[in-house]
């Protein structure tokens, strides 16, 4: 009698374990690059220049960030995004394009600091103290 205790308890015990382990399924594979969601965005490093828009020039801007001792200048290309805040003077248009943007204007700059080159130029609303929001 003993032995069959042991022998059920045995059989009880292997089966705990082999139900621990019995939801588990395979892994599923990585996708291939091919597959990606967005493969033509792969993640990059960014940084954020803000403050007034000094000057729009061939293949670049120059943004007066307040804290900044001087000017930055950051490469633009046909690739960058132009959007505007809905209450900034561009709020409203669609389909924004460099030659839209104007000296004096709040801007918010995404740029990649590895290239200097911007990814996003985004006009920002214009607070009545002349700061931008």
């Amino acid at each position: 009698m003993h032995q069959v205790r042991v022998g059920v308890a045995g059989l009880i015990f292997s089966a705990l374990v082999f139900a621990q382990g019995s939801g588990s399924t395979n892994p599923t594979p990585a996708p291939a690059a091919g597959d990606l969601p967005f493969p033509e965005q792969p993640f990059r490093v960014t940084r954020t220049a803000t403050g007034n828009l000094a000057s729009v020039g061939e293949g670049h801007v120059v943004v007066e960030e307040p804290k900044a001792k001087e000017p930055r200048r950051i490469r633009v290309d046909a690739k960058v995004r132009v959007t505007a805040h809905k209450k900034s003077e561009l709020g409203g248009r669609k389909k924004l394009t460099l030659g839209d943007l104007r000296a004096g204007m709040a801007v918010r700059v995404v740029y990649e600091p590895e290239t200097n080159r911007a990814v996003e130029v985004r006009v920002l609303e214009k607070a009545a103290n002349g700061k931008s929001s």
